[in-house]
């Protein structure tokens, strides 16, 4: 798989990309001007919460988010959470949350908002599946 980019028109993307080094590992970075962030995310790993799906699924699912509605999805580790709700402009305003939930001695979060087309989900909810059924 190559990187799977989530991007919005001013700039802030998402991508998830494979780990060299751990095989079925994603890592997903959060980038916006002058400003990166990373956590490692296994999306086949069983979510923070039962029902949730894989995380190609949910993209694709959160592509299709009604008014007034919301889709969430955890990463079970905590440290990478993503929600999606419909945006005024037909839009998905994709949440994005990524922080440190060890017991080092590194503390952070972060938590960013996107504005993008429900197509742009769908094509990277399609491209994680097929990564993920091409790794097992």
């Amino acid at each position: 798989m190559a990187v799977v980019t989530i991007a919005e028109a001013a700039g802030m993307s998402l991508s998830l990309s494979p780990d060299p080094d751990l095989p079925g590992v994603l890592v997903a970075w959060l980038r916006g001007t002058a400003f990166e962030a990373a956590v490692s995310v296994d999306p086949d790993a069983e979510p923070a919460f039962p029902g949730m799906g894989q995380l190609g699924d949910f993209l694709i699912s959160a592509a299709g988010v009604a008014a007034g509605r919301e889709r969430q999805w955890t990463a079970s580790g905590e440290d990478f959470t993503l929600r999606a709700e419909a945006g005024d402009d037909g839009r998905v305003l994709l949440g994005v949350y990524m922080g440190s939930t060890s017991d080092d001695a590194c503390c952070w979060q972060t938590d960013a908002t996107l504005s993008v087309v429900r197509a742009e989900l769908r094509r990277a909810g399609a491209a994680l599946a097929e990564w993920s059924q091409a790794e097992s």
